[in-house]
């Protein structure tokens, strides 16, 4: 299939002086006088490879007359491939989209080929616009979106767990939503996930995209899963790549940024250091997760542990007073970790269960922003700077610092439970008892480390 509008038809097939005025080839195309006319959508094309010839009756200025017009050349082009000319000194290609001309040197042998090659592209992109525009193809944008309408909310995925795939899903729409999803390769895709900072955000990007692809397969949009063709990275630690090149961060590289950061952040990162809770956990634990004398935690599973950790912490007046600045915010809302959005998206806010919650990935940006702010990490590349997770690190050394048992630091930071995590996944959190929690404590004092 080789598409052109009339405009280029008319340049093509017809020789100088020969040509009807637009309007009434318009009017032929529209009394199907013309052979491979196609109409797609509100446009006209004519497919010149089914075009031969115009024979007998064709209208020009209204008046029938006999002619026999054909897709013909000049004579002193007609053995130059289609697009190419020769001007006397050099062969021009004319690009027939932009009308750009190129000059393809003095040799007709080396421009024929290169006029070949070029028409091969131009019959490619003509070929692709025909299919959009007459079997509806979709872009990744597109599809995205019908993803996350059709398909997500019928799978048995936690809050948090969508969340988390949202952001995914929408990273996708942000870098290559516009492209058409069975013109995007393995290739591209590959090179992508090349570019991720880690072997594990590889792979869960990849499972991703094949999810997404499948997705397409079963609406009919692509015959192929592409990202499903490219490699998994092994994440093995024996690989050096895979290896954690984060810097720690300091204290005092804590309190440089604590000092940048708005009121809701300081929260955030203080009840990190003390809790040595991750981003997850400190973004969606609630004010009423403080029952009685004790902060009631879930976390997920991580790397480090194959279950789920239960664990209450003993309320301190540390842990008081964070959470009473929280309550002091102006803000009605569950979370102790809260802000006000400068804006609200519908689509950012169907992703989280209260318009003012934060997400574990808003803790990752805003950290990085501030960070980047104090100026204290320019020397070291990107992803060798400390992250929100650092927070965590640190806090579990000043605990061993001040003397803390590893007993007493592990438990605060992974304590697996798997019958607890199957009652927890099976009824949910109300099954959970005070005996389904490890009673852990949290006396870090932030004044000792000022």
């Amino acid at each position: 299939m080789k598409l052109a509008d009339l405009s280029e038809f008319r340049r093509v097939v017809f020789t100088p002086g020969s040509a009807p005025d637009p309007r009434t080839l318009r009017k032929w195309f529209d009394e199907g006088r013309i052979e491979g006319a196609r109409r797609i959508g509100d446009n006209r094309f004519v497919d010149l490879d089914e075009f031969t010839a115009l024979t007998g009756d064709s209208l020009v200025d209204g008046v029938l007359r006999d002619t026999n017009v054909g897709r013909r050349r000049l004579g002193k082009n007609a053995d130059l491939e289609d697009n190419l000319y020769f001007n006397g000194r050099a062969y021009q290609y004319r690009n027939p989209q932009t009308g750009r001309w190129k000059s393809l040197g003095q040799e007709k042998a080396r421009a024929n080929a290169a006029a070949r090659k070029l028409n091969r592209i131009l019959d490619k992109e003509a070929d692709l616009v025909a299919r959009v525009l007459e079997t509806g193809e979709k872009t990744v944008g597109e599809v995205v979106a019908e993803f996350i309408t059709d398909y997500l909310p019928n799978q048995a995925l936690s809050q948090r767990t969508l969340s988390n795939y949202l952001g995914y899903y929408r990273r996708y729409q942000r870098e290559f939503g516009q492209r058409m999803i069975r013109g995007l390769t393995r290739t591209e895709i590959g090179d992508w996930l090349a570019k991720l900072p880690s072997a594990d955000s590889y792979n869960k990007h990849r499972t991703r995209l094949i999810d997404l692809w499948r997705f397409a397969i079963a609406r009919g949009y692509v015959d192929d899963n592409e990202p499903e063709a490219t490699l998994p990275r092994n994440q093995s630690k024996r690989i050096e790549a895979n290896r954690r090149k984060r810097h720690r961060l300091e204290i005092d590289q804590f309190w440089a940024i604590h000092q940048l950061a708005p009121a809701w952040f300081q929260i955030a990162m203080e009840l990190a250091l003390v809790t040595l809770q991750g981003r997850n956990e400190i973004a969606h634990v609630r004010f009423d997760d403080q029952r009685g004398d004790h902060l009631y935690f879930i976390r997920e599973k991580t790397e480090e542990i194959s279950e789920m950790a239960f664990i209450r912490i003993r309320m301190t007046d540390q842990l008081g007073e964070i959470i009473g600045r929280a309550r002091a915010s102006g803000i009605a809302s569950p979370f102790i970790v809260h802000y006000r959005p400068a804006k609200m998206k519908r689509d950012q806010m169907a992703a989280k269960k209260h318009w003012s919650q934060v997400t574990p990935n808003h803790l990752t940006r805003t950290f990085k922003r501030l960070r980047e702010e104090t100026g204290l990490f320019d020397d070291l590349p990107a992803n060798e700077q400390p992250s929100f997770h650092e927070i965590r690190s640190l806090g579990a050394r000043i605990y061993e610092q001040q003397g803390y048992a590893k007993d007493y630091i592990q438990s605060l930071m992974t304590h697996s439970d798997k019958k607890t995590t199957e009652i927890y996944l099976e009824s949910g959190r109300q099954a959970l008892t005070d005996d389904h929690y490890i009673p852990v404590r949290a006396d870090l004092a932030l004044d000792t480390l000022r």
